[in-house]
């Protein structure tokens, strides 16, 4: 007895709940006829996708003699080259065609 006294008031309290919600909800204009050439829309606005667009800055730039000088310090374009691929190659291109096998 007690839950079912329970339940009833809860379904009650819901309900309740419900109606007053709905009722706060404002009521949507009519849409426009979009067959009626006459009806009045809204203004078109347009935003563009670069208007909250910040600039990073300037990148400092290095005379090139300078620049050129620290990549061959580094070791020059081969150093480079490397960048991306496994730090380990094949010492000939003999063994590059079977470097996925398993040797005994």
């Amino acid at each position: 007895m007690h839950d079912t006294l329970h339940r009833a008031a809860l379904a009650a309290f819901n309900a309740m709940a419900i109606t007053v919600a709905a009722a706060q909800i404002p009521a949507a204009a009519p849409r426009p006829d979009p067959a009626d050439a006459k009806a009045t829309v809204p203004p078109t606005v347009y935003a563009s996708p670069f208007g909250a667009y910040r600039l990073l800055g300037d990148a400092s730039v290095k005379p090139w003699k300078d620049t050129n000088d620290t990549v061959g310090k580094i070791g020059g374009w081969k150093v480079y080259s490397r960048e991306g691929r496994p730090s380990e190659e094949p010492a000939t291109p003999a063994e590059a065609g079977h470097a996925g096998h398993k040797t005994k």
